[in-house]
C-alpha cells in the first residue's frame, strides 16, 4: 500500500502543440501495488497436474475411484484421457481419481526478511505459483502472510484476492522458522508444496524433507539479491531454485 499525491498526468499531442494536465488522484490517495506475476509457471502446472491426476501412483496397487472429468492440462498422464468425452466435446478430457485428485497445493511464504528487493521477489514468486495453480482450476492454500492459512478455490475474483492479500504482506526480520515449519510438516501426503524464502534453504531442511516423505513434490524458491549465477545446493527430498526476479521461475528447479 502506497500513499501518493497529488499525482499529475500530462498528455502531449505528437507535434507538441498542446498539453493537457489532469490529476488522477487526490493528495494522499492510497494505491495498492500488487505482486508481479508471469503469464505461467510451466513446472508448477506439470507438478500440480501430475498429483491431481494421481499419475505419481498409477503403477501401485492402490485402488482409485473415478469421480469426475476435467479438461486435459500439460503434465496429465495420457492413460487417464477419456476418449468418449474428448470426441464428444472436441477437447481432451481426463478422468479424475479419488485420492490423487484431492491432493492439495500449498504455497508457503517466509516473511522473516529485511525490507528489500529479495523479499519483494519472494512475494512475487509466491503469487505466481498460487495463480498458476488456480489457472488449473484447482484450489491452493496460502500460508505465512500472518493469521491462519487461507484456502482459495478457483472462482471469479480468486486471483485478485490472492494478489490483494500478498500486497499487504510486510517483512518481519528475525522471525522464527518454527511456526511455518510446523505447518509445512503437517501437510497431507501427495501435496504440491512450494516455499518462497529469502533465508538459507538449509534452515528449512527438516520440514521440507518431512514433506517429501509423504510423496509430496517440494520446491524451495530461494530469493536472493542479484549475484553471479551458480547452481544452488540441492537436498534429498526437495529441490531448490535460486531466484533474483520472478522471471527466473521459468527455469526448472534443480536444473532439470
Amino acid at each position: 500500500m502506497w500513499r501518493l499525491g497529488p499525482a499529475v498526468a500530462e498528455y502531449h499531442d505528437p507535434l507538441g502543440l498542446a498539453v493537457t494536465r489532469t490529476e488522477p488522484s487526490a493528495p494522499g490517495a492510497r494505491f495498492t501495488v500488487r505482486p508481479r506475476t508471469p503469464a505461467a509457471v510451466p513446472w508448477v502446472a506439470e507438478a500440480a497436474a501430475a498429483h491431481a491426476s494421481g499419475a505419481a501412483r498409477l503403477d501401485t496397487d492402490e485402488a482409485f475411484e473415478i469421480h469426475g472429468m476435467r479438461r486435459y492440462v500439460p503434465g496429465d498422464d495420457l492413460r487417464l484421457v477419456d476418449w468418449r468425452s474428448t470426441l464428444r466435446t472436441g477437447t481432451f478430457h481426463v478422468r479424475e481419481r479419488r485420492g490423487g485428485g484431492s491432493a492439495p497445493a500449498v504455497v508457503l511464504l517466509d516473511t522473516a526478511a529485511g525490507d528489500g528487493e529479495a523479499f519483494e521477489t519472494a512475494v512475487d514468486c509466491a503469487a505466481a505459483v498460487a495463480l498458476s495453480v488456480l489457472r488449473l482450476d484447482r484450489p491452493v492454500t496460502l500460508a505465512g502472510p500472518g493469521g491462519a492459512p487461507r484456502r482459495f478455490d478457483p472462482a471469479p475474483g480468486a486471483p485478485e484476492a490472492v494478489l490483494d492479500l500478498l500486497a499487504r504482506v510486510r517483512p518481519r526480520a528475525g522471525a522464527s522458522v518454527t511456526p511455518l515449519a510446523r505447518l509445512a510438516a503437517g501437510m497431507p501426503g501427495g501435496a504440491l508444496a512450494v516455499l518462497a524464502t529469502t533465508r538459507d534453504p538449509a534452515l528449512w531442511r527438516p520440514a521440507l524433507s518431512a514433506l517429501s516423505a509423504h510423496r509430496a513434490t517440494v520446491v524451495c524458491l530461494h530469493a536472493t539479491p542479484p549475484a553471479p549465477r551458480d547452481h544452488p545446493r540441492q537436498y534429498p527430498g526437495f529441490r531448490v531454485l535460486r531466484v533474483t526476479t520472478v522471471d527466473d521461475l521459468a527455469r526448472v528447479p534443480g536444473g532439470r
